[in-house]
């Protein structure tokens, strides 16, 4: 009996073990690293320490400088990337304003601030990192509205609502930020429509859809989140576009596309998903042309080229325009994007000083802009964090067997129990790992067994 309670009580250690390896929370929405932004005439970097810089623009402090760097007649600009703040994550650039999200979950917003797009209960404009939300994992700066989704998959939303794109069932304007839809994992908000992705691969849309941008085959809005599709793995907005990266690598794409943005050869909306590219990693929408980085590595762009922000001439179709890429962010005229050594490249409009190059000239080819920037997980995360994880895993799983074994056969005896300890078959998956837990079971044995010792 008493050598059952002991099998017992390793089993019930072991469903611990599991329990701490494996939270009942997994459904937690990670900080995701977002290393660049390109917004509509301005650029946010991160270095690798995490340091924000930006260039470009800045007529309404989108560049987080402060008030002292907004010139009088809003032409001010920032021909170099400029130090902004330390301790940041990701960075989000919209029209005219900008997100940022720090290392422990804070949500900040600078720039234009008309309709509250910065969620700080007034309509004021910042010109430096002004607080917004606590415990934020991702977030989307919008033309007329904003959105952020909680690391508990609470998705926010504030701004106009006209169209009904906070998606909270009302068309009543937000100057703060309202939950709209549980259980979201990231989120993309066009000039009227938002589309978020669920942590069960789901695609929700919102909003205007005079276009079929959101993507349900008809052209009615809705003020409700409505379910599109089901296997998404991200979500990108035009103004009144929408593109579809779904799990299998496939890209889609629907509504407004009079300027070839959607990459599907032509120049009519859509008002259902089509596809248009295959073995996509990830996705980024500008003003008017987007871009996609496919699974080798080579970066693919399309639409909108008035500014040869891609190589060669306008295509409605997607053509390949670099190599080696890790990440991509359009913006209203430059597309930016970070090789796999942390180099970032760029090309395209120029004439706000938003490349970051010291000049307003213009690139239409591509072009080094820095070096040291910070790079996404999948680059910069360490192998042995997995190997370890790995490890973890097969050792609990290693004395789950052993007492499911001992539990089928019945409580053996001490000797039995001894010899069962060095059986290389019962421990092949982990041997190193089971010879450990092994001597530790023997010293502790040992210590159970042996004598007290008297006091000298």
């Amino acid at each position: 009996m008493k050598k059952h309670l002991k099998t017992a009580f390793a089993l019930l250690f072991s469903c611990m073990l599991l329990s701490a390896a494996f939270p009942v929370n997994a459904q937690e929405v990670p900080v995701k690293t977002v290393p660049l932004a390109a917004g509509y005439l301005h650029s946010l970097i991160l270095s690798e320490d995490g340091t924000l810089l930006a260039a470009g623009y800045n007529s309404y402090g989108q560049l987080g400088l402060g008030d002292s760097s907004i010139s009088q007649d809003g032409g001010n600009v920032s021909l170099n990337f400029t130090e902004v703040r330390e301790g940041i994550q990701a960075v989000y650039a919209g029209y005219l304003n900008s997100f940022a999200i720090d290392r422990q979950g804070t949500l900040y917003g600078w720039g234009q601030n008309e309709g509250s797009l910065l969620g700080i209960g007034d309509t004021e404009n910042r010109a430096s990192p002004t607080p917004i939300l606590p415990d934020i994992a991702c977030a989307a700066p919008g033309d007329f509205h904003s959105a952020a989704v909680g690391k508990d998959g609470t998705l926010w939303t504030w701004g106009w609502n006209d169209s009904g794109q906070l998606g909270n069932g009302t068309t009543t304007d937000l100057n703060a930020p309202k939950e709209a839809l549980a259980g979201v994992r990231s989120v993309s908000v066009g000039m009227k429509h938002t589309l978020a992705v669920k942590t069960d691969g789901s695609l929700w849309a919102c909003g205007d859809n005079q276009y079929g941008q959101l993507g349900n085959g008809g052209t009615e809005g809705s003020p409700e989140f409505l379910k599109v599709m089901d296997g998404v793995k991200e979500a990108g907005a035009t103004p009144f576009g929408t593109l579809i990266l779904k799990t299998d690598g496939t890209l889609w794409a629907c509504g407004y596309n009079a300027d070839g943005s959607l990459g599907n050869g032509t120049k009519e909306d859509i008002p259902e998903p089509v596809k248009i590219l295959d073995r996509v990693s990830s996705i980024s929408c500008g003003r008017d042309f987007a871009a996609a980085i496919r699974q080798d590595g080579t970066l693919w762009a399309w639409g909108n080229n008035d500014f040869r922000q891609y190589a060669g001439e306008q295509s409605d179709s997607p053509v390949q325009t670099a190599e080696h890429a890790v990440f991509v962010s359009a913006g209203g005229g430059h597309l930016l994007y970070l090789s796999e050594e942390g180099v970032l490249l760029g090309r395209g409009n120029n004439e706000k000083g938003q490349l970051g190059t010291g000049d307003q000239d213009n690139r239409s080819e591509e072009t080094e802009l820095s070096t040291g920037v910070l790079l996404p997980e999948s680059q910069s995360s360490h192998p042995w964090i997995l190997i370890v994880a790995c490890a973890a895993a097969l050792a609990i799983i290693g004395v789950l067997i052993f007492g499911i074994r001992r539990a089928l056969k019945g409580a053996p005896s001490k000797e039995k129990s001894e010899n069962e300890l060095s059986d290389k078959e019962l421990f092949r998956l982990e041997k190193s790992m089971r010879k450990q837990v092994s001597e530790r079971e023997k010293a502790s044995r040992e210590e159970e067994e042996s004598p007290p010792k008297e006091d000298p």
